[in-house]
């Protein structure tokens, strides 16, 4: 039962968003340019969320408001069930965006630390080898001074 909802509430969709691509391009809106519009839409919501400027449960409300701004600039009445289509176009948008964004972000915070991380790494080496020279230096110095100090005690004083 649960997959015949799903099933066709996926059909509804898909008629949607036909009629809603017939009607765009009826409009003469560019439609590959309206899902390079959303990506663009996304990414400045995630600067502003990345900067602190934008709290993380605004997000998707921003880029859906954001796109629907963008249409309603290029004389499209935007309807409720245009705003659903809308959120699923920006989810798609935030899907395709933050897989390489995210990489991005990993690899931009990663690199000062891995550098950070070899030069501990290269001084600690160093340490490690300064401490062992050392005590080489005291066991000789320690050897050399054990004897002497025996024999004064040894002796009887006068």
């Amino acid at each position: 039962m649960n997959s015949t909802y799903i099933i066709s509430g996926s059909v509804l969709i898909v008629v949607i968003l036909i009629f809603l691509f017939g009607y765009l391009k009826y409009k003469k809106v560019d439609i590959k340019g309206l899902f390079e519009m959303a990506l663009k839409i996304v990414g400045g919501v995630q600067q502003l969320y990345l900067s602190g400027q934008l709290p993380a449960d605004e997000r998707k409300s921003t880029a859906v408001k954001g796109l629907t701004n963008f249409l309603t600039s290029k004389g499209i009445k935007v309807s409720d069930s245009l705003v659903n289509v809308i959120s699923l176009i920006v989810e798609w948008a935030v899907k395709e965006s933050d897989s390489a964004d995210i990489n991005k972000l990993i690899d931009a915070k990663i690199a000062p630390i891995q550098k950070k991380l070899d030069a501990t790494t290269k001084e600690n080496t160093e340490l490690k080898a300064n401490i062992s020279t050392l005590q080489n230096k005291l066991s000789t110095v320690q050897s050399a001074v054990a004897p002497a100090v025996v024999k004064d005690t040894t002796t009887p004083q006068k």
